[in-house]
């Protein structure tokens, strides 16, 4: 049982295990779709760099993702905070050496996009 008090049941195979090794970065991890992210991304081998505005829901999901066998590395983030943002994935480079999945759940605005799609960041 995780500590959200769910009971986690994640089907081991071949197919599924498609993300062994590969880092995967999620903003918005302490509830809901983002935590559910987190934990199948576990499942499936992946090593995670895990953000949210909320540091104990943070600590839960983190802990929860540990438990299922992943690495992870967690940050308490604003991801309406453009420096923050950039810092961050300066930090999960420097740690893990690359983000090759990159989710941001975020309930909050991205910083780094505008209302107009030919002037969001690159």
């Amino acid at each position: 049982m995780t500590s959200c008090g769910y009971v986690v049941v994640w089907p081991v195979s071949t197919r599924l295990r498609a993300f062994t090794g590969r880092v995967a970065v999620v903003t918005g991890v302490g509830s809901g779709i983002g935590r559910a992210l987190t934990y199948e991304l576990a499942a499936r081998g992946a090593v995670l760099a895990v953000s949210d505005i909320n540091d104990s829901q943070l600590a839960m999901t983190a802990q929860d993702a540990r438990s299922i066998g992943a690495t992870v590395l967690t940050k308490h983030l604003d991801v309406t905070d453009r420096t923050a943002m950039l810092s961050y994935a300066e930090e999960v480079v420097a740690h893990f050496g690359a983000a090759h999945i990159v989710i941001n759940n975020e309930a909050g605005r991205p910083s780094c996009r505008s209302r107009h799609p030919r002037s969001w960041c690159r």
